[in-house]
């Protein structure tokens, strides 16, 4: 429920709402959700790096050990420890990798753009969707929030790619254009109509147009059955947070 005085804020003296008030305060609790969405992310992806993939490490060491003391005991046996030694490393490499996706910190250690250029690299190499990748200079004092919001952009654009658009190709633009850093995700699928409800790819575009509003960006959309689907977004270089 809303505060009293939230709700006092939001009312005119005439008794009638406040359209700006009312709009800064749904801007507020989009905020707060957005940023509870990211804390809980960092939340997850600590405990996957600082649990799950410890013990996951400890298990294939036990199993590689094994592997080497399989002297004696019948090839099938030993073939599948081996191979399940194996599974095991690998189902740690997902898990560190799934980490990283939770909470990116590469995006502040190696910046925007590099971040999105491995990113891009490991969703092609996993997923079997080449991802042409373009990412002209971009400010070296960029907003860690304008940062933080592109690069979900592009998570979130890529698993749409996955989910929905059918193809195995897509391809990701960042620049400057004039005083706007502008991103573009662009797949040549099956389209959809955008005024149409589809559950899945709706929540995800409400989730990028939340994201882009709060930083004082535009989101745009194209899309035609048939046609491919392409997403523009637009940050101010310079924007009040």
């Amino acid at each position: 429920m809303m505060p009293a005085e939230s709700v006092a804020s939001v009312v005119s003296n005439n008794g009638r709402p406040n359209s700006a008030a009312l709009e800064e305060e749904l801007r507020e609790l989009s905020r707060r959700l957005v940023s509870a969405h990211e804390e809980e992310r960092i939340r997850l992806a600590r405990e996957l790096h600082d649990d799950v993939a410890q013990r996951v490490a400890v298990l294939a060491a036990e199993l590689t050990a094994l592997a080497r003391e399989s002297e004696g005991i019948p090839a099938g046996i030993s073939n599948r420890i081996v191979k399940l030694s194996a599974d095991v490393a690998a189902l740690g490499c997902d898990i560190h990798r799934i980490s990283h996706h939770l909470h990116p910190v590469i995006v502040q250690q190696i910046g925007l753009g590099p971040a999105i250029r491995v990113f891009c690299r490991e969703f092609s190499e996993t997923r079997h969707v080449r991802t042409d990748v373009r990412v002209s200079e971009l400010p070296i004092d960029l907003d860690k929030d304008v940062a933080l919001c592109l690069y979900r952009i592009v998570q979130e654009a890529l698993h749409n790619v996955i989910q929905h658009s059918g193809v195995s190709r897509a391809a990701v633009t960042l620049a400057m254009r004039e005083h706007d850093i502008v991103l573009n995700v662009i797949d040549c699928g099956v389209g959809f109509d955008p005024s149409a409800s589809i559950v899945g790819a709706s929540v995800g575009l409400t989730s990028m147009r939340e994201r882009v509003r709060l930083v004082n960006g535009r989101f745009s959309l194209w899309s035609k059955k048939g046609d491919g689907t392409r997403i523009e977004v637009r940050v101010p270089r310079y924007t009040e947070l």
